[in-house]
């Protein structure tokens, strides 16, 4: 499996282990609001978006082996301007929590699809953090977040 798959199943299974971020970001109990690149057309606020921001990039060893690959995705909670202080600053914290220095040697750095493990997230850092006000169609929102370095690898 690609090595951009499992980066970012593991960022949709990490986010999801905060009880607090993933009640505010699901439907009524069942669909988790955590968007690849973009939201669906007028999906409730607040919800969270994975934006892979480059190609990332491939360590190697002698003779041709892939050690690793390096990934930044964008993470960020996207809601109402109104919410900013009470709710979205909060929800970006803990998606920091979750995501900022998270190391391999924990069971969470495993990443399995339809019961297969395929890989693991060696490592992933923030880099730097995000955030952009927007009106779109006369709603005044935010986005809050940061870009974070995931380093990946599919299990040989």
């Amino acid at each position: 499996m690609n090595e951009v798959i499992i980066a970012k199943l593991w960022l949709v299974t990490q986010l999801k282990l905060d009880s607090v971020l993933t009640g505010a970001i699901t439907n009524n109990g069942k669909r988790t609001r955590i968007y690849d690149t973009q939201a669906q057309q007028d999906a409730p606020f607040p919800y969270v978006i994975l934006a892979l921001q480059d190609n990332g990039e491939d360590l190697y060893e002698l003779g041709a082996y892939r050690v690793m690959t390096t990934f930044n995705f964008l993470v960020r909670v996207v809601g109402l301007s109104s919410t900013y202080l009470e709710q979205l600053a909060e929800l970006a914290g803990r998606i920091d929590t979750q995501l900022h220095r998270t190391e391999a040697d924990s069971f969470e750095s495993r990443v399995y699809h339809s019961g297969n493990h395929i890989g693991h997230v060696i490592a992933s850092t923030r880099l730097s953090p995000y955030e952009a006000p927007s009106v779109e169609h006369g709603v005044d929102y935010r986005e809050i977040g940061g870009i974070y370095r995931i380093l990946a690898k599919k299990v040989a």
